[in-house]
């Protein structure tokens, strides 16, 4: 199957994941596990080909802050980023773990 989608014109960037199939996107064959940055455009086209393909497509604009990127962490300064590892290695950067079975 195909799917044709329309993001709104104010997003600049445009990302995709592949995490199931080996799609067509944008006329590039692409498989699981992939990650994707797309050309900016007003549309763009996915086709799942012989299997059931799964991708998550997200989508934003720039916010013209500075990042900061160290390991796992991203922020928007060096400090922040000391800060993140001293938070995570005292336990406090995530709380209490929970994990959430709705039936």
């Amino acid at each position: 199957g195909a799917l044709l989608h329309r993001p709104p014109a104010e997003m600049q960037t445009r990302l995709a994941y592949v995490y199931r199939g080996r799609p067509t996107v944008g006329g590039t064959s692409c498989c699981r596990g992939e990650f994707l940055l797309l050309g900016a455009g007003d549309s763009f086209e996915v086709a799942a080909g012989g299997d059931d393909a799964g991708l998550l497509f997200i989508a934003g604009r720039r916010i013209g802050e500075p990042v900061v990127q160290h390991g796992p962490f991203v922020m928007n300064s060096k400090a922040e980023i000391q800060k993140c590892f001293e938070d995570y290695q005292a336990g406090r950067l995530c709380g209490k773990m929970t994990r959430h079975v709705i039936k």
